[in-house]
């Protein structure tokens, strides 16, 4: 049987928007504490660092001057998903014009990275809005997507692989003040994800534009590294996914609080018709729908996005 409930909030009316699916990085996607659901205030004062280990012994740590919330998470798949229709590449090693050069120094590569490639893509803020299911473009929404890329590009990688250790920014921007135009630069590590040559998660954008809460988006991230759209089911248990939504302890009432927050948030992605939820005891089976998923793609169009 599967979760049922009143339904907690009237979802958005989908936007007629291009791309429906991007691919990322795993490890991009799979460190804990990287994207968390915020309360109000959450930022202030407080700075990012984690790590996590992945492959045989490998490690990546991220910094930034402050914590990454779901509106970061949902705009930067957004320009994944952007980036993806991109056919732009800039060796890093030697970026030929003016503008590359300007995106290499955002990025920040360094060590092994300098012989990398970076995507780059030129969009608007009114795009990448658009893009991502906003259906008011107001100074505000324009003001929180300005924020999240100065937080984005603010945020550093470093991998340490066997006697190899190497580190880029996460995003670079590059804003035409005369004409409005945005060009952006995502990593090495999100650009071969994009290019099908790293091991990546589908992420459907029509569920990145659906009216999501915060502990919902985040959520919705996660699940989409641990289960494949059309695949078998996956039994997660709660405190696994409160653990993936939240960070750090918490009091008894607040843990029955988040709790609630993850059954309102299960019972939103339910409404996407993108998952099922099964509750088994202390756990959740999960599957996914393979809607809009192109999983057995033409080597020739490799790297391209699937458009509606």
């Amino acid at each position: 049987m599967t979760t049922t409930s009143k339904r907690i909030k009237k979802g958005r009316a989908p936007t007629p928007c291009r791309i429906f699916e991007a691919r990322h990085s795993m490890v991009h996607l799979r460190v804990p504490g990287l994207f968390k659901s915020l309360s109000r205030g959450g930022r202030k004062g407080k700075g990012l660092d984690v790590t996590h280990p992945f492959g045989n012994g490998n490690v990546v740590r991220v910094t930034c001057f402050t914590p990454l919330g779901a509106d970061d998470a949902r705009f930067l798949q957004t320009i994944v998903g952007l980036a993806g229709s991109s056919r732009q590449l800039i060796d890093l090693a030697h970026p030929q014009s003016d503008i590359a050069k300007s995106l290499k120094a955002q990025l920040q590569p360094k060590d092994d990275a300098l012989n990398t490639k970076s995507i780059t893509l030129a969009t608007t803020i009114h795009e990448i809005l658009r893009e991502a299911g906003y259906r008011s473009f107001s100074s505000s929404s324009r003001a929180d997507l300005v924020e999240s890329l100065v937080r984005l590009s603010g945020t550093t990688f470093h991998f340490t692989e066997g006697k190899w250790s190497y580190s880029f920014r996460l995003l670079g921007y590059v804003v035409n003040k005369e004409t409005g135009e945005l060009h952006l630069a995502i990593d090495p590590w999100l650009t071969d994800a994009v290019l099908g040559d790293r091991q990546y998660a589908h992420i459907d954008m029509r569920e990145v534009r659906a009216d999501l809460s915060s502990p919902a988006r985040i959520l919705h991230q996660y699940l989409c590294t641990v289960v494949n759209p059309g695949g078998k089911p996956w039994t997660i248990l709660t405190e696994t996914l409160m653990a993936n939504i939240w960070s750090g302890a918490c009091s008894r009432s607040a843990l029955s609080m988040r709790r609630i927050a993850l059954r309102s948030a299960i019972i939103e992605l339910e409404e996407t018709k993108g998952w099922t939820f099964t509750l088994q005891g202390d756990s959740f089976s999960i599957s996914r729908s393979k809607k809009g998923y192109d999983l057995n793609p033409d080597p020739a169009t490799k790297g391209q996005y699937l458009l509606v």
